[in-house]
């Protein structure tokens, strides 16, 4: 990441760039370039008291070089670097080649070539810092990057940092306030500590709470990619789809629930002996919704992506499909495939017919996915592990194309306004009409594909309009919506419906 500051003379600009560089570098180190006259030769008293002052209100751990040679000092960092100013720079490399009388063109030329070096550096030095984090129980990023691997962020090599979140942390931190009344009331019925203890942990809730640490980290500014090892399929999809369940509850119901806990806690209380649920209860439940929402909204964003791995065999294929429809369904941009563990050609006759059954499996993957793209990961004699091992895999994977290129089209839920109202998509891959049920409720749509049902809150744009009409095409669910009608059903079937 690459920041500009600029403003005014004395505006505040170095004190804005050393705070940004905080947020990055915390209490770690960095290290501040200044690009001016060096107090070593230059032996100017203003200058030096300038450079004291300001060294004085950075942080023990930083690191000050005094130079002109930027590009050097740029190839040379590995921590947070601040350049402290380019027009200082600029200057200070005027009076270096006296430059100041020459002709334009043969300034501009001098400068291209300082510039070009600053620029070459700055390049070298752009490789993106990386987060490899994972939200499963199995603990295997340690083991596939050979090396030790913490609940906070460890550099296995230059800007790339692997963590495995610590879910029960994470579940402490989040759950402590609604678990502590849970065990209240499980104390007053007699429940023995212990199992009470397991009782008041929700199956599945670390997993989910884990996904809170990838916020944190997203939001924190430090990381140019984020990459997160999720857990099976099946599991990872649950996760996917709580936050918007949960905001169903926290919209329609928490409030209700709210005003009448409040409203009888005081008969409740005495009358059972029960205590019930105060403020600072359902004031966690909101505060976990919102972090899980904003969870939501990072993994569904335009930045965002995910992306399938499977194997070319008929059963791996059928529930990738699905995961694929899924996954659009709750508003989640599938960006490509990785095939993996795929037969080289050659060898005996035993290894021939795997590779002929991986062949069709390949095509059916190609066919499936067709307008993804596919990636293939061969076989190999010795399992990858370590970061070595892991970069040349993913050399031969990619083949040269961009494996952080940004995904491509819309994404899988648009709405286009139209002259008598608009229009809905949701993609909705490999689903036929009678998969679907469609529902009107309110202001939300809700839509079942299978056993996943998806609450849809309509914009207020939409949500005063009426439901005219839905198919479904092209891999795609379209709901018309037109203006309010005195009469006529406002609900139909995708497959009831009429264009």
């Amino acid at each position: 990441m690459k920041v500009l500051v600029t403003g005014g003379v004395r505006s505040g600009k170095s004190r804005h760039a050393e705070e940004l560089v905080l947020t990055l570098a915390g209490d770690g180190p960095a290290t501040y370039v200044a690009p001016g006259p060096t107090t070593d030769h230059d032996r100017d008293p203003d200058w030096a008291a300038r450079v004291a002052a300001h060294r004085a209100r950075r942080p023990a751990a930083w690191g000050t070089i005094e130079t002109r040679d930027v590009a050097a000092a740029l190839r040379e960092g590995s921590a947070p670097v601040l350049v402290d100013c380019l027009g200082t720079w600029l200057t200070g490399v005027l009076d270096e080649e006296r430059a100041w009388e020459r002709p334009a063109a043969e300034l501009a030329e001098l400068l291209e070539r300082r510039t070009d070096g600053m620029l070459a550096a700055l390049a070298a030095a752009d490789g993106l810092r990386t987060l490899v984090l994972s939200t499963d129980a199995a603990h295997s990023l340690a083991d596939a990057f050979g090396a030790p691997v913490g609940p906070a962020p460890t550099e296995v090599a230059p800007r790339l940092f692997v963590q495995q979140v610590d879910a029960q942390l994470r579940f402490q931190q989040s759950w402590a306030d609604i678990q502590r009344y849970l065990l209240s009331v499980l104390d007053v019925a007699g429940v023995d500590p212990v199992a009470a203890e397991e009782l008041t942990v929700i199956p599945g809730a670390e997993e989910v709470l884990a996904l809170l640490e990838l916020r944190l980290q997203a939001m924190s500014g430090r990381w140019d990619v984020v990459v997160v090892d999720c857990a099976p399929t099946a599991e990872t999809l649950r996760l996917l789809a709580l936050p918007e369940a949960l905001g169903w509850y926290m919209h329609r119901v928490l409030p209700a629930e709210r005003r009448i806990v409040k409203a009888l806690k005081p008969v409740l209380t005495r009358a059972a002996g029960v205590p019930m649920p105060g403020d600072d209860v359902f004031d966690a439940i909101e505060r976990l919704h919102a972090e899980l929402d904003q969870v939501r909204a990072l993994l569904s964003g335009p930045e965002a992506s995910v992306r399938l791995v499977l194997t070319p065999e008929t059963v791996v294929l059928a529930e990738a499909r699905r995961s694929y429809t899924n996954l659009s369904l709750f508003g989640y941009r599938v960006d490509g495939v990785v095939a993996n563990r795929v037969f080289p050609a050659g060898g005996d006759a035993w290894r021939e017919g795997w590779v002929a059954a991986q062949d069709a499996g390949l095509a059916q993957v190609s066919q499936s996915f067709a307008g993804l793209p596919v990636w293939r990961s061969e076989y190999r004699p010795v399992e990858p592990v370590g970061v070595e091992a892991l970069h040349t895999l993913a050399t031969e994977v990619y083949a040269g194309s961009d494996p952080l290129a940004p995904p491509r089209g819309e994404g899988p839920f648009q709405v286009t306004r139209t002259e008598r109202g608009a229009v809905l998509r949701l993609a909705l891959p490999f689903v036929t009409r009678a998969e679907v049920d469609l529902a009107r409720n309110g202001d939300e749509l809700v839509v079942t594909v299978g056993s996943y049902r998806r609450l849809l809150t309509l914009p207020s744009g939409l949500a005063r309009l009426r439901v005219a009409g839905a198919r479904v095409e092209d891999g795609q669910l379209r709901v018309r919506f037109a203006e309010p009608e005195a009469t006529g059903a406002d609900v139909r079937r995708p497959q009831e419906a009429r264009r």
